[in-house]
């Protein structure tokens, strides 16, 4: 064991083949963190309760930042005492469990091969995981024009477009492209901001607080939204200085301060939203219809945006069928007008509606 007061410092000996900035570090950070889990945000805020939620959010992101502070910390501090310049997760857990007890040293070699276990399972499902979700969020938006195809076709086109990008062994290369994503990331965001704040209903009609018996699933959704240990520990190991990767105004507190920012807004108002009939991905509560529809079906008075909401109006498609007529929606379209004639697009918004529901008796 080298002595404690050693001044080796193994981030000044750290050979970094293609580093990266620290903005560039706080791009790759941010994208690393929000993925799919947001979406279940709003439905995590209807088992704990507004209020909670807010508060349970806050003390796990703490929880988490702390917990990857501890183990970058001891990382470093492995690296010191064996004097070399970085030592992974699992070099780092053969060596910390060395150090320990005897007991321990019968298991060190059986610690590291866990540690590359998890790295490696945590990595393999989280890609499972978003291959999933874009197949059937691309399969949802293909039948909307053309016949269904079986997901597992997606899956598979999906996956070796995937394949290309997942080959591109340095990070460096990746910052542009998770730029351009952050960036589509919070558009997407603000897209649907426009329903969520659209219409909310009164505050009063949603819990503050939860039942006791539903906060483990809060938990379970909250952690998978902000757990991505192994992306964090491959940015602080490409960084040009890891030294700024924590501490207070460190690139994890910084990029962390957005996205739980990000999280309390979506979660809070998705929930705030929709209530107990959010969906497992809000994106499922969103309607079909452009939003310009629903503010001017509610201004008009044909309709208040939470009906149509569950009328599902579309004019996604070119032609509807009615019966045994076909409907131009795009012709239809054209003649909508609600800037000069509110009542007429009302009217045309409502036959569109007509168009799918003809059982329906809807007003014009």
């Amino acid at each position: 064991m080298t002595d404690d007061s050693d001044p080796y410092d193994p981030y000044t000996n750290r050979d970094v083949e293609k580093p990266i900035s620290d903005i560039g570090a706080f791009i790759l950070l941010v994208k690393c963190i929000i993925g799919i889990g947001v979406l279940a945000l709003p439905l995590a805020f209807s088992y704990s309760g507004a209020i909670l939620g807010i508060f349970l959010l806050i003390l796990t992101s703490c929880i988490f930042i702390h917990g990857i502070h501890l183990l970058i910390y001891s990382m470093v501090e492995c690296s010191r005492r064996t004097r070399v310049g970085y030592t992974n997760l699992p070099d780092s857990m053969v060596y910390a469990f060395s150090q320990g007890p005897k007991c321990f040293k019968y298991i060190s070699k059986g610690a590291g091969l866990l540690g590359d276990v998890v790295l490696c399972l945590s990595a393999y499902l989280v890609c499972v995981v978003y291959l999933v979700f874009a197949s059937s969020s691309t399969k949802v938006l293909v039948e909307l024009y053309f016949p269904a195809i079986d997901i597992r076709f997606y899956i598979f086109i999906i996956g070796l477009v995937a394949i290309p990008p997942f080959c591109i062994m340095y990070l460096k290369y990746l910052i542009p492209f998770n730029f351009v994503a952050n960036i589509l990331i919070y558009s997407a965001f603000a897209m649907m901001s426009g329903y969520i704040f659209h219409d909310l209903p009164p505050f009063r009609d949603r819990n503050s607080f939860g039942d006791i018996a539903e906060i483990p699933k809060f938990l379970v959704r909250v952690i998978f939204s902000v757990t991505s240990v192994g992306v964090m520990l491959a940015i602080e190991k490409r960084m040009a200085k890891p030294q700024n990767f924590l501490g207070w105004f460190g690139i994890v507190n910084s990029a962390f301060l957005l996205v739980i920012i990000t999280y309390i807004i979506f979660g809070f108002f998705g929930y705030w939203r929709y209530g107990n009939d959010v969906k497992g991905h809000i994106t499922r509560n969103l309607p079909h219809e452009p939003f310009s529809i629903i503010t001017t079906s509610s201004q008009t008075g044909y309709g208040r945006s939470s009906s149509l909401h569950h009328r599902r109006l579309s004019v996604d498609s070119p032609l509807r069928i009615r019966g045994d007529r076909y409907h131009n929606v795009a012709l239809l379209e054209q003649k909508w007008q609600p800037e000069a004639s509110p009542a007429k697009g009302a009217h045309i918004a409502n036959l569109l509606y007509d168009t799918r529901n003809p059982e329906c008796n809807c007003p014009s």
